[in-house]
Parts: structure tokens; C-alpha cells; sequence
């Protein structure tokens, strides 16, 4: 069965990062969707999502844009219930800064495995790192790796 391209490449992806996961600092098996929902009040922990789009979604400025005919991103969604101290209701730097080190990871992983299905990998985007405002409200860890890939094959 044929598959779209950007099918083909975010599936290279997800089974990437599905084979390097085990050699990561914290566990995790990623899940491949077009809508991730965390439900921050179920407490559900560590959680990978894969999933792809066709236009760059801007957290710092809340907008969206088209890309180009032949460059296609790859999301990957880092979401996690960050603990609270029970007396200060402080956040727990053991568990952000376990986080962000998950997130250098991957981001480290993609810039040595640049190929994806037909695609090349051109750019890796990660800003902000997580949603502060999204932290401080309901403490859910939450961060977009965006990697951006360029079609190698020609019709």
C-alpha cells in the first residue's frame, strides 16, 4: 500500500525513536497521533507523542504558518505531571531538570540519524523548551520538538 510522504517519514520517526528510547534517561515508548491529549489532572506521567503537521506552530507568538511544498515536520510532544512539594506547593526541580535532559536527548539522537523515510533532516526546533504558563497552572511539563525534513526524491 502506498503512503503519503509525510506518513512515510513520521512513521521513520516514531520507530527511531520507538529502537533509541531504551538507551534514554527515563523510560517511555512513544505513541504516534495527530492529536495528542494529556489529561494533566489524571496524573498520567511521562508521556511521548509523535505526530506530524504541515505548517509551523509558533508557541511564543500563537501563530501558525504554511511550509513549503516539499518540507514536512515531524512533532514530537513531551508531557509530563510534574510533582509538587505538599508544604510549599514548589514544583520539583529533580523531576524539570530530568525532563530537560530527556529533551536534550532526543534532540541530540536526531542531529546524529538525519534520515527519515524520503526525507533529510534540515532543522530541529525547540522554543520555547516547555510552556511555562502551562507548568505554573496545572504543573504539566509540556515541550515540542519540532524536526523539519526536505524531500530527497523527485516525482
Amino acid at each position: 500500500m502506498s503512503q503519503a510522504v509525510i506518513t512515510t517519514i513520521t512513521l521513520a520517526v516514531e520507530t527511531a525513536l520507538t529502537a533509541a528510547a531504551a538507551g534514554f534517561s527515563q523510560t517511555f515508548v512513544p505513541v504516534r497521533t495527530y492529536d495528542p491529549v494529556y489529561d494533566s489532572k489524571a496524573n498520567l506521567g511521562l508521556k511521548v507523542f509523535v505526530g506530524s503537521i504541515n505548517e509551523v506552530i509558533d508557541l511564543d507568538a500563537g501563530t501558525r504558518g504554511g511550509l513549503s511544498q516539499d518540507l514536512y515536520t515531524v512533532q514530537i510532544g513531551v508531557f509530563d505531571q510534574i510533582a509538587r512539594d505538599p508544604t510549599t506547593g514548589a514544583l520539583s526541580i529533580t523531576q524539570l531538570d530530568a525532563d530537560l535532559w530527556l529533551l536534550q536527548q532526543i534532540k541530540d539522537y536526531f542531529k546524529q540519524n538525519t534520515a527519515a523515510g524520503d526525507g533529510v533532516l534540515i532543522a530541529i526546533r525547540n522554543a520555547p523548551v516547555y510552556d511555562r504558563a502551562q507548568l505554573d497552572k496545572t504543573g504539566t511539563f509540556y515541550s515540542i520538538i519540532s524536526l523539519d525534513y526536505r524531500l530527497l526524491r523527485s516525482f
